[in-house]
């Protein structure tokens, strides 16, 4: 995008700036008082144009329009066509500059969005970990942790309602968080791809495979938290044997070749001869030859798969942040099903991370194509860690039902009690949910989440506090609003 450019006011302010020398710019502005006038334009000019360049730096698009508003003011005072002629071309740069503005701008306020969040999740944090519970299971703070504070969370909370109006700047936030998540997986995935590879050299070099050389050196590796790099070349290395024995049987036999192996010894550029013994010479070599190329070709192709990998991983971390898996998913089936992943499975699932192109796709349309993969891959698995989505749904229903119930305990109408006593009726509920699940645990034959409870406590009747705010999720991955 074009940008308000520094080098155009030096050329703009510069003696030469229409192939005149100092004498032919002071004759084109002319002398006098004209001359002067024309030349105090010429600095105002520079001066608005400085402040426009900050401006759209800065992503600042309200102090940009004003400086623009201000050179025009200014051409309409000025009747030097020189000076004119400037600063219609500070207006013009301005204007083109205007679109790269608003993208620096949208990004100031996704970052603003992310910082806010990150400080909100830091006070909520330190809030709880002063919370303590009393016989009575009212909540109260062991600590100190001021009004002052409270009213810093109340306008932070405030203030990020109000930016995440900006549907745009709230897309680019989620792009900006999940890009730091996949290069952070994407670092980590390739360390341990430089580990993996210094130890399969290590291994190559130890001598014989199976000998005690190599096991002394297997077993370091494995020591060093490198098993998976052990297992995987000895997989490797089985494979190779097993290729070997089979290429020896292709040797020796003397059976007519099939039409399969006539194929292949065609697609390789030998036609079959009488001599059945070089035939199935050249067979057997060519068999052996592609297993080690697809051997070598997986290891090389390995940089790519952990790529995939971060996105998978970074999909499912995104996933369990906004609600839509549970926080410790990593205890489940599904977890084990992804981790299991083969690279040959993940470099099928690459090819749906571009376009037709080769163009990759935006950070939120990778994440909709892998949890769509793993959704088609493993729907049983899928299902139940996302039931967890129903259960919170309903554990969100119960929360706001026992909140309205001590707010009219307490003789306060839901609907016009203050932020402050709902926040302290919520609290109080969050502690009777606790006290609910652990009894729920307790039974032999619990039932699931929210179900459970409302079975033993039977219908609720009280009213719905619109005011109760969902806290832990955002209505789903899949379901987030894009502009």
């Amino acid at each position: 995008m074009p940008k308000f450019s520094r080098e155009y006011l030096r050329q703009a302010t510069s003696p030469g700036m229409f192939g005149l020398g100092v004498t032919g710019l002071g004759e084109q502005l002319g002398t006098g008082l004209q001359g002067r006038r024309a030349r105090d334009a010429q600095m105002q000019m520079m001066t608005l144009g400085n402040q426009a360049i900050s401006a759209s730096e800065q992503g600042d698009m309200q102090a940009l329009n004003m400086r623009r508003q201000q050179l025009m003011d200014l051409l309409s005072k000025t009747t030097n066509e020189a000076a004119r002629e400037n600063i219609i071309n500070a207006i013009n740069q301005i204007n083109a500059a205007r679109p790269a503005t608003q993208a620096r701008a949208t990004t100031n306020k996704a970052e603003s969005i992310i910082k806010t969040e990150q400080a909100l999740k830091d006070m909520k944090t330190e809030r709880e970990s002063l919370q303590i519970t009393d016989a009575q299971g009212q909540v109260q703070l062991s600590g100190v942790f001021t009004s002052g504070q409270d009213r810093a969370m109340q306008a932070l909370e405030d203030r990020l309602a109000v930016m995440k109006q900006d549907g745009q700047a709230v897309t680019e936030a989620d792009s900006i968080k999940y890009n730091t998540k996949f290069q952070r997986l994407q670092k980590e995935n390739q360390l341990a791809e430089q580990q993996g590879e210094q130890g399969r050299r290590v291994l190559s070099a130890a001598g014989p495979f199976g000998g005690e050389a190599y096991k002394t050196e297997a077993q370091r590796l494995k020591d060093a938290g490198l098993g998976e790099t052990v297992d995987a070349y000895e997989k490797d290395q089985y494979d190779l044997l097993e290729a070997r024995d089979k290429a020896d049987d292709i040797r020796r036999s003397r059976e007519p070749l099939t039409v399969e192996e006539i194929k292949t010894l065609k697609d390789n550029g030998f036609d079959p001869s009488d001599n059945i013994k070089n035939d199935r010479m050249i067979l057997a070599t060519i068999f052996q030859k592609t297993v080690e190329r697809q051997i070598i070709q997986a290891n090389r192709n390995k940089g790519g798969v952990a790529d995939v990998r971060a996105h998978v991983d970074a999909t499912l971390e995104t996933l369990a942040e906004y609600g839509d898996l549970p926080l410790n998913f990593i205890k489940s089936d599904l977890y084990d099903k992804v981790k299991d992943l083969s690279d040959q499975e993940l470099t099928s699932l690459a090819g749906l991370l571009e376009r037709p192109s080769g163009e990759e796709l935006s950070a939120l349309e990778i994440q909709d194509a892998v949890t769509q993969f793993i959704a088609d891959k493993f729907p049983k698995q899928w299902a139940a860690a996302t039931k967890y989505r129903e259960d919170l749904d309903l554990d969100m229903q119960d929360l706001a039902k026992i909140t309205n119930s001590i707010l009219q305990d307490d003789g306060i109408d839901p609907e016009t009690a203050t932020e402050e006593q709902t926040e302290i009726a919520r609290r109080q509920a969050e502690i009777q949910l606790r006290i609910a699940e652990r009894a729920v645990d307790a039974e032999d034959t619990p039932a699931r989440g929210g179900q459970g409870r409302r079975e033993r406590r039977g219908e609720s009747v009280r009213i719905e506090n619109a005011g109760i705010e969902r806290r832990t999720g955002t209505g789903g991955q899949m379901r987030r609003r894009r502009p």
